[in-house]
């Protein structure tokens, strides 16, 4: 019996075989595998939409790695606005940091 993640699984292969055809069925295989079935098992709709909107809003001429296919389904973001998140966040910390040890420096805020 066929469960729905295996479904999405299947769907999700057939979309990446016919938008990069060998470079991701060489690296891939034909057929969903477990890792990538196991790192999708927690996604919500929602997340699925997020990581397939992603997908199919790609220019990239390589197809995502499971990281970044994750990060489209947990972020919604591509991976250029992923990577400048995660650095506003990044230095969000290190001011924040900053500022704990050194009252005379003030936080940055996101307009800095």
């Amino acid at each position: 019996m066929t469960n729905l993640l295996d479904i999405k699984m299947k769907k999700l292969w057939i979309l990446c075989t016919e938008m990069y055809g060998h470079r991701w069925t060489s690296s891939m295989g034909e057929a969903p595998n477990a890792t990538w079935t196991e790192a999708c098992r927690t996604f919500e709709d929602e997340q699925w939409r997020n990581a397939v909107t992603m997908l199919k809003s790609s220019t990239d001429d390589w197809p995502p790695t499971l990281p970044a296919f994750r990060r489209w389904a947990f972020l919604g973001s591509t991976p250029i606005e992923a990577k400048e998140s995660a650095a506003r966040k990044a230095d969000e910390i290190v001011a924040a940091r900053i500022a704990k040890y050194n009252p005379n420096c003030a936080g940055l805020t996101n307009q800095e």
